[in-house]
């Protein structure tokens, strides 16, 4: 009979890793750790999740002469990882810095979609009514 503990869930496996159990769930969402998803539940097998964390371990030892090695040579079938997010104040100040600010006595620019612009229509002034019409 296969071992209870073969599959862990979030909260189960977080204290293996020292981390709460949502960094587990981003982490398995992003692909840097095994899981499966089912339903709401994200669960690790303990087996792939061992293996991953060996292969984050060779990655980060150094190469018998001093120099680091290379994830390519460490672990040549690592999962991609993800860059590091930033939270959204962050990214809206980001944003906001690198937008110019308006110049003086200008229009706000509008908000939302743009309106169409309209055809110009020919001028009609010059036409003459038709006979019979009053």
């Amino acid at each position: 009979m296969p071992d209870a503990l073969a599959i862990l869930t979030a909260e189960d496996a977080a204290p293996l890793l020292r981390c709460e159990p949502t960094t587990m769930e981003e982490h398995a969402r992003s692909g840097f750790l095994p899981a499966v998803k089912i339903g709401r539940t994200w669960l690790f097998p303990r087996a792939a999740l061992e293996e991953r964390l060996n292969e984050l371990a060779r990655q980060n030892v150094p190469a018998p002469d001093g120099a680091p090695t290379t994830a390519a040579a460490a672990a040549p079938t690592a999962a991609p990882t993800r860059a590091r997010r930033t939270t959204r104040g962050h990214q809206a100040a980001a944003v906001l810095r690198s937008v110019p600010a308006p110049a003086q006595g200008s229009a706000p620019a509008p908000k939302g979609r743009q309106r169409r612009v309209l055809p110009t229509l020919p001028d009609l002034s010059g036409l003459t009514e038709p006979k019979g019409v009053a």
